[in-house]
């Protein structure tokens, strides 16, 4: 198995021990998103790292194009926003091109594997949303879900306030 590239060991001139670039991000000039390439591969490529069984164990892969950092920045772009980082569209697919994406952090906690979608008024909306529209509390809304409450009773009952 390929070994995943990290900033130790990535492009190393033999001779001298000093990190090569091909690509002008190495390690003296290391960017944002050289960094999310390290990571997403070591992710999904070495089981010494702490993120490997929800990535590599799983299945995850780096598609064979992304084995190369200037294919991944040409793919991707640069990030967007320093609110930005990479997400997987589909949490069971692949890092590749056609499945993932530059993504705020609410954009990403809407997106994990253990999110709570509903159907409201013929729109996908998450639990947090749900709730914030409601002006309830999110313990509220799962207080209500778990009494059995139907989503028209949570749609149409006021929440009491506090006091």
């Amino acid at each position: 198995m390929e070994k995943p590239p990290t900033l130790e060991n990535w492009n190393r001139d033999k001779k001298n021990g000093r990190f090569l670039s091909t690509h002008g991000e190495g390690y003296l000039k290391t960017t944002v998103e050289y960094r999310t390439w390290i990571s997403m591969r070591n992710r999904c490529l070495s089981p010494a790292n702490k993120q490997y069984p929800n990535y590599g164990a799983r299945g995850i892969k780096v598609c064979k194009r992304w084995d190369s950092y200037p294919n991944f920045l040409l793919d991707m772009g640069r990030r967007p926003s320093p609110n930005h980082s990479i997400d997987r569209i589909d949490n069971d697919g692949n890092y590749e091109p056609s499945n993932c994406r530059w993504a705020t952090k609410k954009e990403q906690v809407d997106n994990r594997r253990v999110a709570r979608w509903f159907i409201v008024n013929n729109k996908k909306i998450t639990r947090l949303d749900l709730a914030k529209s409601l002006n309830m509390n999110p313990t509220t809304l799962d207080e209500r879900l778990k009494k059995g409450w139907s989503m028209d009773r949570i749609l149409n009952t006021p929440v009491r306030p506090k006091g």
